[in-house]
């Protein structure tokens, strides 16, 4: 297993994400592309914007675009250096969402109610 706030971490773009400790000890890094769209009514909707974080987007380009959308095929194909230090903008985009030190307590991540925005859904009860 491993663990979810430095081996496997979330970008920071909700409250309850983010990660701490060192790049070099990292696997891989969901990065949660979107911000709570599908759910509109969630009370974390919007967080980002609200908080001023960007969950790892620079210049406009949404973090799904920087990691699979460098132009040095290298970052993808060669394993003798980090990606992180062979891209600085993949770097720049990890490290916005790591957190100085880890939360004293971690919040409860449950199951968010679906309302009329999720797509595909036909009616309240599915």
């Amino acid at each position: 297993l491993l663990d979810p706030v430095v081996e496997f971490p979330s970008a920071r773009v909700l409250n309850t994400t983010g990660w701490t400790g060192n790049l070099e000890d990292m696997y891989i890094f969901h990065f949660l592309h979107g911000d709570s769209e599908v759910n509109r009514a969630h009370s974390a909707y919007g967080w980002n914007a609200a908080s001023g974080y960007s969950g790892g987007a620079v210049g406009g380009r949404a973090v799904l675009d920087i990691f699979y959308g460098q132009k040095d095929e290298r970052v993808y194909s060669e394993a003798d250096v980090p990606s992180y230090e062979r891209c600085p903008e993949l770097r720049d985009a990890l490290l916005a969402s790591r957190r100085p030190e880890r939360p004293a307590d971690m919040l409860h991540c449950g199951v968010l109610q679906l309302n009329e925005y999720s797509p595909g859904r036909m009616s309240a009860d599915g």
